[in-house]
């Protein structure tokens, strides 16, 4: 009597098969509620510039506070002066950074010019933001 190999060689692949398709379907559900979570997501550094007032003289002196809050740290911070860097801050890679400064507007700026400001972070991960604004010169 000769034996047929091939239903007992089908029938031992088929065990497996069927345990590797639970593991299958255990794996997806996992990866996909992983997808699922709250959990954050790599992003730029969120800038926040407050003026003491936002109008100057000029001569004058522009006094405020920069703010910088990023969940990975923050790296390095700088304050530009119609596009010219005036002030830079090592982050120390804290999450929150606040931080006074004061910046000379010079003379001869015509009443009703605005004098831009730009701040610019990066966080330890690389990702950078900037926020612009200006400031009003009076008479």
């Amino acid at each position: 009597m000769r034996r047929d190999t091939r239903r007992e060689s089908s029938r031992e692949l088929r065990a497996p098969a069927g345990l590797g398709g639970w593991l299958v379907v255990v794996a997806t559900v996992s990866v996909s509620s992983a997808c699922l979570s709250d959990r954050a997501r790599p992003a730029p550094p969120q800038l926040t510039i407050t003026l003491s007032p936002a109008t100057v003289h000029s001569p004058d002196t522009l006094r405020g506070t920069v703010r910088a809050t990023d969940q990975d740290g923050i790296d390095s911070l700088w304050l530009d002066l119609e596009g010219v860097n005036i002030i830079g801050w090592d982050g120390l890679l804290d999450p929150e950074f606040d931080s006074p400064f004061a910046i000379l507007i010079p003379k001869g700026r015509s009443p009703g010019t605005e004098v831009s400001l730009t701040l610019r972070a990066r966080d330890v991960t690389g990702f950078s933001s900037a926020l612009d604004t200006f400031v009003t010169v009076i008479p």
